[in-house]
C-alpha cells in the first residue's frame, strides 16, 4: 500500500463529490467502474455508467446548492483492490449555509487502467 494510491482514492472521493455538486453526470459516472452500484438509502441500487450518469446529472435539482463534504477517510489496498471508509457531511449552500445530514460512505474499488475506480460506493446516513 503505497501513499501515492491512497491519495489517489482520496483524490476519486473528491471528484465524485465535486462532480455530484455541479450535476456532471458524466464525470460523476467515471468514478466508478463500467459496472458500478451506488446504493443509498430509501431507493435501490444505482447500477452501470448510464444509470449513474443520470443519477450525477440530478443531484443539484434534488438539494439546491448541495455540498458534499467527507473526511475522516481509511483506505485499505490489497493488489488491485481496496476498501474505503469516510464520513459524510451532506450541506445545502445558501445564506446561511444548512447541515441537512451526517452519514457514512463504505466503498470498494479496483484499480483499472484509467485508476482507481469504485465498483460498489454504499452510503448510510445518520438521520
Amino acid at each position: 500500500m503505497s501513499a501515492e494510491e491512497i491519495m489517489e482514492i482520496n483524490h476519486l472521493t473528491n471528484r465524485y463529490n465535486q462532480a455530484a455538486d455541479s450535476g456532471n453526470g458524466e464525470a460523476f459516472a467515471e468514478t466508478f467502474t463500467e459496472d458500478g452500484i451506488l446504493e443509498m438509502p430509501g431507493s435501490d441500487p444505482i447500477a452501470g455508467r448510464d444509470a449513474l450518469t443520470v443519477s450525477g446529472n440530478t443531484f443539484p435539482q434534488l438539494i439546491e446548492g448541495v455540498r458534499h463534504w467527507t473526511n475522516n477517510q481509511v483506505v485499505e489496498i490489497n493488489g488491485d483492490s481496496a476498501t474505503a471508509s469516510c464520513y459524510l457531511l451532506l450541506m445545502s449552500a445558501g445564506s446561511p449555509p444548512n447541515m441537512m445530514t451526517t452519514g457514512r460512505y463504505s466503498d470498494e474499488l479496483t484499480k483499472t487502467v484509467e485508476g482507481w475506480r469504485f465498483t460498489k460506493r454504499s452510503v448510510s446516513l445518520d438521520s
